[in-house]
């Protein structure tokens, strides 16, 4: 986590020092870094895994998905929310199921 921490107002170096080392000191403390684009990979990892696709008058029912490149990557998160983060990933086409065993259709979306 890189932190950049800018006094203002202090009398002296020194108290302008101390008041940096809080600030920072606050963030550790306060903070943690959570890694949205590994969040990411698992949940597209188990939306591929539990869910069947088949191409409509298609040559061939195998689908080769992949994730659009991203710039996420790793966040600071106050450390109290950490477990609230959640991540979703979306389609370019609007699949018609989600479970395991049924038929998905697509269509584009707007």
């Amino acid at each position: 986590m890189d932190i950049i921490s800018v006094v203002l107002g202090a009398d002296t170096k020194k108290d302008r020092t101390r008041d940096s080392i809080k600030i920072i000191e606050y963030a550790f403390a306060s903070y943690r870094m959570v890694d949205l684009e590994f969040m990411l990979h698992d949940e597209f990892d188990n939306i591929v895994e539990n869910t069947q696709f088949s191409v409509n008058k298609g040559i061939n029912n195998d689908l080769k998905l992949k994730l659009e490149e991203n710039n996420i990557s790793v966040y600071p998160v106050e450390k109290e929310r950490v477990k609230d983060v959640k991540v979703r990933s979306g389609t370019k086409y609007k699949l018609g199921c989600t479970s395991k065993g049924r038929r998905c259709t697509s269509e584009k979306s707007q």
